[in-house]
C-alpha cells in the first residue's frame, strides 16, 4: 500500500489511508501561497491610497501588516520607516526599517536617501556623508543622491570635499535616466 503525505507546518508527513493525499496537498499550500500574495497587493493598494488621504495610524496599521505577511517587503519597510520618521519621530524604529530595507534590496537606493537624509537632520554629518556614498555605489548617477552628499559637504565646510562633489554632479549625463530620479 502507497503512503500518502500531508503538509503542516513540520513539513511533509505521513498520513493513514484515507487523509488527503499529498498532490491535494501540495495544490492548498499553491492557493494559500497565491492567496497570501493576493492580500499582499491589495494591502499595498490600501496603503497607497491611505497614503495619498494622509491617513497616517490607519496606513501605519496597515504597512505593519504587510510587514507580518513579508517582514523582507523592501517598499513596506522603507514606507513605515520614513512614517516613523517623519510623523512619530521615533529615529530608533525609522532607522532599523530602514536598514532592513537596504539589507533585502541594496539597489533600492530611496532607502539610503531617507536613511542619509534622517542623519543629516540630526546633524551627524559624517554618518550621512556616509549614507549617501554607498547608495552612490549602488546608483552612481542618482542626482538626489549626490546632492544630499554636497549638501553635508557644504554643510560639514569641507571644501575639497564639496569640489569633488560638484564635478561629479556637473558629469552626469543628461540622458542618464536615473540623474532625474
Amino acid at each position: 500500500m502507497a503512503t500518502n503525505y500531508t503538509i503542516n507546518q513540520a513539513g511533509l508527513l505521513p498520513v493513514a489511508g484515507g487523509a488527503q493525499p499529498a498532490k491535494d496537498a501540495l495544490e492548498d499550500a499553491d492557493l494559500s501561497l497565491r492567496a497570501q500574495r493576493q492580500r499582499k497587493v491589495e494591502l499595498a493598494h490600501e496603503a497607497s491610497l491611505l497614503n495619498m488621504a494622509a491617513r497616517t495610524d490607519e496606513l501605519r496599521r496597515c504597512l505593519e501588516t504587510l510587514l507580518e505577511l513579508d517582514p523582507n517587503d523592501v517598499q513596506a519597510l522603507y514606507n513605515l520607516g520614513l512614517l516613523y520618521y517623519r510623523q512619530d519621530k521615533d529615529k530608533p524604529k525609522a532607522e532599523r526599517l530602514l536598514r532592513r530595507a537596504i539589507e533585502n534590496d541594496r539597489d533600492y537606493v530611496d532607502s539610503y536617501l531617507a536613511l542619509g537624509d534622517m542623519h543629516f537632520d540630526g546633524r551627524h554629518l559624517l554618518s550621512a556623508i556616509e549614507i549617501y556614498e554607498a547608495g552612490l555605489r549602488q546608483v552612481p548617477t542618482r542626482r538626489q543622491l549626490l546632492t544630499s552628499l554636497l549638501r553635508a559637504a557644504v554643510t560639514m565646510r569641507s571644501p575639497h570635499r564639496v569640489e569633488a562633489i560638484a564635478r561629479r554632479v556637473l558629469n552626469i549625463d543628461e540622458d542618464d535616466n536615473n540623474a532625474l530620479n
